[in-house]
């Protein structure tokens, strides 16, 4: 039982030290044309979350995020547009997060759907969503999926 728990210890070890090489980002395949919106979306939620649990209450602007932004590598105005589509990422400023809740809130998304599918930042995470999954997703109250944008290709 002892030499069990040694190697599963090592193994714990060893798997700590090669996540902390690696800085525990996930390594992603990125189309160096399109970008990554996904990876852009990630660093937009962390910060909108970070700002709302720091400061309790929503970022009403991109400049309540500018500092995160800042601290994450970006351009804030690259990472604030889909290199998707070439449109700014809708932001929902002033929705306080619900971290406790079950049930994915849409946060933000991008403006057009690509190939019938948009990248969107919910209270859950981020996720590629169909167009006809995105126009019943939950949205805070007071907001709506946008109906009869335009569809880029």
């Amino acid at each position: 039982m002892s030499a069990f728990l040694t190697t599963r210890s090592a193994l714990i070890v060893l798997t700590l030290v090669i996540a902390v090489g690696l800085g525990c980002k996930p390594q992603s395949a990125v189309d160096e044309t399109q970008g990554d919106p996904f990876e852009q979306m990630m660093v937009i939620q962390q910060c909108y979350f970070d700002y709302a649990i720091k400061n309790k209450k929503a970022p009403s602007s991109k400049e309540d995020l500018a500092a995160g932004f800042q601290s994450s590598g970006y351009e804030p105005s690259a990472l604030l547009k889909s290199p998707r589509d070439g449109q700014p990422f809708v932001i929902l400023w002033g929705v306080m997060p619900d971290l406790q809740s079950t049930s994915p809130v849409v946060l933000g998304y991008e403006s057009s759907s690509v190939g019938n599918a948009r990248m969107v930042m919910t209270t859950m995470g981020v996720v590629t969503m169909l167009e006809d999954t995105f126009q019943k997703a939950t949205f805070p109250e007071g907001h709506a999926a946008p109906n009869n944008l335009p569809t880029s290709n």
